[in-house]
């Protein structure tokens, strides 16, 4: 009979490195039913982080492990949105941030309700990221790791948070990012500063609770793409949706076989550069 297994040990294994030995645990503990006490996606990700990652890549044409490409495995193993290379990437889906790098600016203001990875990732893309976060220990994480294009304004208050928009008249926001608290109210906010060539970037659309926030930017003139996807250190997918007045706005990407991503090369590129038909 096995002996019962308890999450300190498993906690234990992953804190001296041993992945194999916490995976092992891990599937003894699913057997035993036991109690993972709310950490079910973080024992999860230690059973992905235990799959044999490199012989994977091994059997496939170089750099077409999708997995690997993305980060995503990194992302599963540092428990943050990060690209292969470390990288900090948004934690949209990963079909939205392929879609989002395809016709970026690099002259954007970008305004964000919610903090992060994707502030960072926007500050090294854009001219400029203004963010407001309500939780003061993630604002002061994020804040001292920002460059000097972005910052990160704390507002706990409902309604100080909601309408920091509208606290910058002289700033044409480019993108805005619902990815935070009170989206169906921030919204509402943005409206009322957005141009007519402005964006919005809701992320986690397909939750419900956020049905009126769409539907008031559907009725205020914005066409909508659905990007459903995996995204990182988890393995489900989400939706994240970007919205726009002006469909030219689509005319932006390049030819696919251009597309240049924090993602890595699709596959068909990743076999044209190894054919030596395109070169890097």
């Amino acid at each position: 009979m096995p002996h019962k297994v308890s999450l300190a040990q498993i906690d234990a294994a992953v804190k001296a490195g041993n992945i194999s030995e916490a995976s092992r645990l891990v599937q003894l503990g699913v057997s035993q039913q036991m109690d993972f006490q709310g950490r079910h996606v973080f024992y999860a990700n230690v059973l992905f982080a235990s799959m044999p990652w490199r012989e994977v890549s091994a059997l496939l044409p170089s750099g077409t492990n999708l997995f690997q490409t993305t980060g995503w495995i990194n992302s599963v193993l540092k428990g943050r949105p990060l690209d292969v290379n470390n990288n900090p990437i948004p934690w949209f889906t990963y079909p939205a941030i392929d879609f989002l790098e395809s016709i970026l600016d690099p002259h954007w203001n970008i305004f964000e309700w919610g903090s992060g990875n994707s502030t960072k990732w926007w500050s090294k893309k854009c001219a400029s990221v203004t963010a407001v976060e309500s939780n003061p220990a993630w604002h002061g994480e994020v804040s001292n790791s920002l460059p000097a294009n972005a910052k990160v304004v704390l507002a706990v208050d409902k309604e100080t948070y909601t309408h920091t928009i509208c606290n910058y008249p002289d700033v044409v926001f480019d993108l805005v990012v619902v990815d935070g608290d009170h989206r169906n109210e921030c919204v509402e906010a943005c409206l009322g500063v957005l141009p007519e060539s402005g964006i919005v970037v809701f992320d986690n659309s397909d939750r419900h609770t956020y049905d009126s926030g769409i539907l008031n930017l559907q009725e205020a003139g914005f066409f909508r793409i659905d990007f459903w996807g995996l995204i990182p250190s988890y393995a489900y997918r989400n939706c994240t949706s970007v919205f726009f007045r002006n469909p030219e706005l689509l005319k932006r990407a390049p030819l696919p076989s251009k597309h240049v991503s924090n993602l890595g090369f699709s596959c068909e590129q990743s076999i044209a550069r190894l054919t030596g038909k395109i070169k890097d």
